[in-house]
């Protein structure tokens, strides 16, 4: 029968035997790094979040501004070729 501890009692136990090496509670410095690492986790995936629909508000602005810039110049185009087939 395997048992599994998982990657938090790992880390666990090598935080007890460092503490058990070095003779310093290493238990407050580990509860501090796994707090301000979960901080700057959610931070990145929430900067993602925002770059990615800053990211497509951009490329939606941009795509509206080309299909504009194309529906300009086919409607001149086209009413220059009216015009001047009605000639």
């Amino acid at each position: 029968m395997s048992v599994s501890i998982g990657l938090d009692g790992v880390f666990y136990r090598l935080f007890t035997l460092l503490q058990m090496w070095t003779q310093v509670d290493l238990k407050i410095y580990f509860c501090f790094c796994g707090r301000v690492l979960t901080f700057v986790l959610c931070f990145a995936w929430i900067n993602a979040i925002f770059l990615k629909v800053y990211l497509l508000i951009i490329l939606s602005l941009y795509v509206e501004f080309l299909k504009e810039v194309f529906l300009n110049y086919f409607f001149t185009t086209l009413k220059y070729y009216i015009v001047n087939v009605d000639l």
